[in-house]
């Protein structure tokens, strides 16, 4: 009795040995086509801190808010599959209204010892980047504000943290979100808890930095 089989007619006979390793040949093969046209493959690893920087503002004594933190990413892609990342932003919420932050700055944290105060020194200016096949990059990146009504100063950050100082646990939540050429989006969230030790810090004029961990 013959039976078929892909349009192939496989009679009693046939090699079932050979016939399996046909088709294992076409697997092969169709693998290697879908490997050959698949794009980058970019993970994005959860960031491990976030570090708080009030930021004076030029000609003024206002201080607004400005986020850092690494961010790490693989490209796990076949040779020659190189991403490009085209911007890195950050998402918050503070009394129940929400900022989008945007990438401003690629640099380093560093201890200043004349003043006793770390400091953000600046690379250069926050623009696209290559992860390449089969590599990693990582980098401190400076989020700021880019609109005025989403400028945060150091009264709306006492409000909102503010109720920790009385001993309430505050959970704030943060995304990080970067985007590829290709317009995938990769997303990591970062939980902080504020204790009244980290809103004290927060809230304070005297300190310009203050480092969470990220759940």
């Amino acid at each position: 009795m013959d039976m078929r089989f892909l349009g192939i007619e496989i009679s009693q006979k046939t090699d079932i040995l050979a016939f399996a390793a046909f088709l294992l040949s076409l697997s092969s093969i169709a693998y290697q086509i879908f490997v050959f046209f698949a794009g980058p493959k970019v993970t994005l690893a959860k960031p491990r801190q976030l570090v708080v920087r009030m930021h004076p503002a030029p000609d003024t004594k206002e201080r607004y808010l400005t986020l850092i933190s690494t961010l790490a990413y693989v490209n796990s892609g076949r040779i020659g599959k190189n991403a490009v990342v085209m911007q890195e932003d950050v998402s918050f919420s503070l009394e129940e209204k929400t900022y989008n932050y945007t990438w401003h700055q690629f640099g380093s944290l560093k201890f200043v010892p004349d003043s006793r105060k770390i400091e953000f020194d600046k690379s250069r200016t926050a623009g696209p980047f290559v992860v390449p096949a089969g590599g990693a990059e990582a980098h401190e990146t400076l989020f700021a504000a880019r609109k005025t009504e989403e400028f945060v100063d150091q009264k709306a950050i006492t409000r909102a943290f503010e109720s920790a100082l009385m001993g309430k646990k505050l959970i704030w939540k943060l995304r990080f979100n970067a985007e590829t050429l290709n317009g995938d989006d990769h997303t990591k969230e970062c939980e902080v808890t504020i204790t009244s030790r980290l809103a004290q810090q927060l809230i304070s004029e005297e300190l310009g930095f203050t480092a969470l961990n990220c759940k």
